[in-house]
């Protein structure tokens, strides 16, 4: 049973899952970064905020707890970023490939066609790896070989020197482009679709695996210690692990009560599109989005070229329809962080593509109605907090 960390009374206890996006920094980051935004608010809200250390619980299964006047939260963090770092291609030449082979695959049946068809901002994310990376060193190879063969042409070279001159000007290409491509921010999406790609069409065994010990234990520790609300919450890719999680918690025998889901940048068609309705993935996201006992409310915002925005991923990617357990869930909405900003700041923000996928997680300057602390924290549950907000899917 968990402890509270403070003398302060205890009002609403909630319990809180974290399952981050493709993301090789761990628990410890997280823990630091959620603590400074959930201090922010407590400044600018008055409330007074007890963050306690992080304690690793076993080998991939970290928790803290933190309490206010309204709320005791227990707060864990479901490790998967060494799985990122396996997959963390470190060889630009075996991201290079790897990247042409996903590309064929997702272009070769218009699966990122239908995945980027949701906002242009989409497209922009889902196209400009080709162009920063893919295209980047064909362009530059080719620039180099021309040059080499108009040398060529004006000097008379023989044939071995040529050979010579055409090996030393790839070598120089490819250095080049290794050197301009971390400014260019592509590779970090290459990553991630390379990843979706190989989740949809090979699964994720070594995540799989996982799974069962984290809802198994989090199903005992709920029922020595019921909360008002259990709040599970995936953030990027990790709205695709997120779906594992659910599934296995919704079949742990002691486990009946119902689960808040909220999902953040989400981008699950990557890997749904890439199977048929008898797909494993498929099967366990038609189990999750069909329970009565989940209450799912999706946050994607049309400017975040990162995630597939405001887009039903059941709806679009499993040919027969999902039987919703009632009209408003699932609920897609925009957590519109324009609210809490001026119109100066909030260009600012937008400028930072990657920075600004993880905005969902940060404390705006002043009160909005979508804050991840304010979620977390305050004393009410997440479907009633935004049960007034239309669903704005797009193909519902």
């Amino acid at each position: 049973m968990i402890e509270p960390i403070s003398d302060t009374p205890l009002i609403y206890k909630r319990t809180v899952v974290l399952l981050p996006g493709f993301d090789p920094r761990g628990a410890s980051y997280y823990h630091k970064m959620l603590s400074k935004q959930f201090e922010k608010y407590g400044n600018r809200e008055a409330l007074n905020i007890d963050i306690s250390l992080r304690k690793r619980l076993n080998k991939h299964w970290h928790s803290w707890n933190i309490a206010t006047q309204k709320s005791r939260i227990s707060f864990f963090y479901a490790e998967w970023d060494d799985i990122v770092r396996k997959d963390w291609h470190r060889s630009r030449f075996r991201l290079f490939l790897d990247s042409c082979r996903t590309y064929k695959k997702y272009l070769s049946s218009f699966y990122l066609l239908r995945c980027s068809i949701s906002t242009s901002y989409s497209q922009v994310g889902f196209y400009y790896p080709v162009v920063s990376f893919l295209l980047l060193y064909s362009l530059l190879i080719s620039g180099m070989a021309i040059a080499v063969w108009h040398i060529t042409k004006t000097y008379d070279l023989s044939i071995l020197v040529t050979v010579i001159c055409f090996f030393v000007s790839t070598l120089c290409a490819l250095l080049l482009g290794h050197k301009i491509t971390p400014y260019l921010n592509g590779g970090w999406l290459l990553r991630i679709f390379c990843f979706t790609k190989k989740t949809g069409c090979e699964g994720a065994p070594e995540w799989e695996r996982r799974v069962p010990t984290f809802a198994g234990d989090l199903a005992q520790k709920l029922s020595e210690d019921p909360p008002d609300e259990l709040l599970v919450v995936g953030h990027s890719v990790g709205t695709i692990m997120a779906i594992y999680f659910l599934k296995e918690l919704l079949n742990c025998g002691s486990f009946s009560g119902r689960i808040s889901y909220m999902g953040m940048g989400q981008c699950v068609q990557l890997v749904s599109f890439l199977q048929n309705d008898k797909g494993k993935f498929n099967q366990v996201l038609r189990e999750v989005a069909e329970s009565p006992r989940v209450s799912w409310v999706d946050f994607t915002m049309p400017s975040d070229g990162a995630c597939i925005a405001l887009q039903d991923p059941m709806r679009a990617s499993l040919q027969k329809p999902p039987n919703y357990p009632n009209l408003d869930s699932p609920k897609f909405i925009s957590p519109r962080f324009m609210e809490g900003y001026t119109k100066q700041r909030f260009k600012e923000l937008k400028r930072d593509s990657f920075e600004y996928h993880f905005q969902y997680y940060m404390t705006p300057d002043k009160a909005a109605e979508f804050e991840f602390a304010a979620i977390v924290l305050e004393d009410m549950s997440l479907a009633k907090r935004f049960a007034n907000r239309e669903n704005q899917a797009r193909n519902r």
